[in-house]
């Protein structure tokens, strides 16, 4: 879990170290739906799906993730499927253990954390320094366990930009998906 979110949240310093974005309008918000990925959210333009991050094994899960830079931010979504077996701890343990991975590999500094709920869901809304280009950096995000799927909703942005309203919008309208109204796989007819 550790690995997985350090991965998305390295991925997100270098959007922003490599983008030269197009500032939006908070007016055009639209609302993002990925059915296959169980969730929905609210972001200043269109998320773009990413190359699944790591190698598919018992060991080693796929991250997916989605992505819109804009202007000196970053938003992005990811998730990643465990096994039942890699996820013997309470959703507690295994929503720290992200939360201090992804932090640690990026030296970053936690600066505040809730405990909160996401569609009924264990989660934590944190707030943490990070580096930006030998800058600081702020990146503000929700981690969400829903059953053995571990979700991310994260904003990187300049210093001190965590605290805006505009992220509350973002973070606050992320949403999972009912079991039910999600994609299923079904295989063809013979």
């Amino acid at each position: 879990m550790r690995r997985a979110f350090a991965l998305v949240l390295l991925t997100a310093c270098f959007f922003l170290s490599t983008w030269a974005g197009r500032a939006q309008s908070t007016v055009d918000w639209k609302t993002f739906t990925s059915r296959e990925a169980g969730f929905s959210v609210r972001v200043p333009g269109t998320l773009v799906e990413q190359p699944a991050q790591g190698k598919q094994s018992a060991s080693a899960p796929v991250t997916h993730s989605f992505v819109l830079n804009d202007k000196d931010s970053a938003y992005i979504l990811s998730y990643t499927d465990y096994s039942r077996d890699q996820l013997t701890a309470s959703a507690a343990t295994i929503l720290t253990a992200a939360r201090n991975g992804g932090i640690q590999n990026v030296k970053g500094r936690l600066v505040a954390e809730t405990v909160t709920r996401v569609s009924g869901y264990p989660a934590r809304d944190v707030i943490a320094a990070v580096p930006l280009e030998q800058k600081p950096g702020s990146a503000h995000f929700r981690i969400v366990l829903a059953r053995s799927r571990l979700y991310m909703a994260l904003y990187v942005g300049p210093g001190g930009s965590a605290g805006q309203s505009h992220i509350d919008v973002f973070l606050k309208s992320f949403k999972i998906l009912p079991p039910a109204s999600r994609v299923r796989y079904k295989k063809p007819a013979r």
